[in-house]
């Protein structure tokens, strides 16, 4: 009969989840794991690349829902610990948060519970900073910045987490540093051009960004979309033959960020930043007010028909301020495809 610490190395060896929350408690001594869907679907594509089923992945999701931890510090230690071999490039927007990651990363595969669940993964300390963890099999997680110098390196997996630096993304300039580095540099850094893996995993922070630019240009690449509220059903699978059913409205961890959370959210930092963010649904700049220019001007007046539609719109004040928005409403008249008020 197996001792009960055989069956939990047995666990953490073939359960990433139970990997992700044994990491999780690891680097949040004291906090609370709050296990969602989500986690478990970004896990299923990242088994999928490890399978080689994909080998290009986009991940887009809201800050703060366990993205990091999961795909550029739990899955690059689970890789290594089942393939000491296993060469890993990883790149985030700036050189701190690239070595706040990897050095997570070395906080787990340090600890006693991952070196006795993974005896195999023994790191070399010789060859171990802050940018760098090798294991003594020559397998490596070397992390730059999005735009650092990849010279000489080589790797199986690139995992790209967060490009782009939210307050740099308006700058066409920024953006297309980041573009010109990934096509440049990144794609020549795999050992074997077509089976080898790129992950992007982002929250989105303009039209344009990495992800954007990517999905727009090229069918290569799954798409697994995780907007806080969802703004139309989704079918998520979660595994082989499991799947969960998003209706539009459910937000994405209601017991972390319920709407009231979401809504204080999307007050302070405003509706632009927050659908990007939070919705991934980026928009230009002034993409979300409607114009009057829009509209065009008509004098006929018209009777209303069996098959019109009347819609009344409201924008509803909050604040008695007397510098504050009035409230307004519209009444419409909806025939076919036309519009009037």
């Amino acid at each position: 009969m197996k001792n009960s610490k055989e069956v939990v190395n047995a666990l953490l060896r073939s359960s990433m989840q139970a990997f992700v929350e044994r990491s999780f408690l690891e680097l949040n001594p004291g906090a609370a794991y709050q296990h969602n869907w989500h986690i478990d679907a970004i896990i299923y594509q990242l088994q999928r690349i490890t399978e080689g089923e994909i080998n290009r992945l986009i991940i887009t999701c809201p800050p703060r829902s366990l993205k990091s931890l999961t795909a550029s510090i739990a899955y690059p230690a689970f890789l290594l610990g089942h393939n000491p071999e296993k060469k890993i490039i990883a790149a985030s927007y700036g050189s701190d948060l690239a070595k706040l990651l990897s050095l997570d990363t070395r906080s787990v595969m340090e600890s006693a519970w991952y070196r006795s669940a993974f005896p195999c993964a023994q790191m070399d300390v010789k060859k171990n900073t802050q940018a760098e963890i090798r294991t003594t099999k020559h397998g490596m997680r070397y992390s730059t910045s999005v735009g650092g110098s990849l010279t000489g390196m080589g790797g199986s997996l690139i995992i790209i987490d967060d490009p782009h630096k939210p307050d740099e993304a308006q700058s066409d300039v920024k953006r297309e540093a980041v573009h010109n580095w990934f096509g440049n540099t990144v794609l020549s850094r795999l050992n074997d051009k077509k089976k080898d893996a790129i992950i992007i995993i982002q929250q989105r922070v303009h039209e344009y960004d990495l992800a954007g630019r990517l999905l727009e240009n090229s069918d290569d690449w799954f798409h697994l979309d995780l907007p806080a509220i969802a703004d139309e059903s989704q079918t998520i699978s979660l595994g082989p033959g499991k799947s969960f059913q998003r209706s539009s409205g459910d937000l994405l961890h209601a017991e972390r960020e319920p709407m009231s959370v979401l809504e204080s959210l999307k007050k302070s930092m405003g509706t632009h930043v927050f659908a990007a963010q939070y919705l991934q649904r980026p928009v230009p700049i002034g993409g979300g007010i409607v114009k009057l220019k829009d509209f065009q001007r008509h004098s006929n007046k018209y009777s209303q028909l069996e098959s019109d539609v009347i819609v009344q719109s409201w924008d509803i004040a909050t604040s008695i301020s007397e510098h504050a928005d009035y409230s307004v409403g519209l009444t419409w008249l909806v025939r076919q495809n036309n519009f009037f008020y």
